[in-house]
């Protein structure tokens, strides 16, 4: 093997070595060192579990329409009046070769 490929074999080989290491030091780490915060659990009213209202009524999402196509009427483009560009004009022919002699 020559020098370039030596190195880049070493590269490769650290490369994984790190990320075995960090894998594992993220899978298996141990945090007896830190002391676990303890969160407290506040008591909730229970009438306001439900954000809209204090009964289970699925009507208005099962049966909702979201999209409502064709809730605009856009004007219609006439394009003989309106675009200022000949239909003729926008493909042009390409002009012909010259009869080779």
């Amino acid at each position: 093997m020559n020098k370039k490929t030596l190195i880049q074999v070493i590269v490769i080989v650290v490369a994984f070595g790190a990320a075995g290491i960090v894998l594992y030091n993220g899978f298996f780490s141990n945090s007896g060192g830190t002391t676990a915060e303890t969160e407290t659990v506040q008591p909730i009213d229970e009438s306001a579990l439900l954000p809209y209202g204090d009964t289970l009524n699925f009507k208005g999402i099962l049966y909702k329409r979201p999209f409502q196509y064709g809730a605009v009427d856009y004007p219609k483009l006439n394009p003989n009046s309106e675009v200022g560009v000949p239909v003729s004009s926008l493909i042009t022919p390409l002009p012909s070769a010259p009869a080779a002699k």
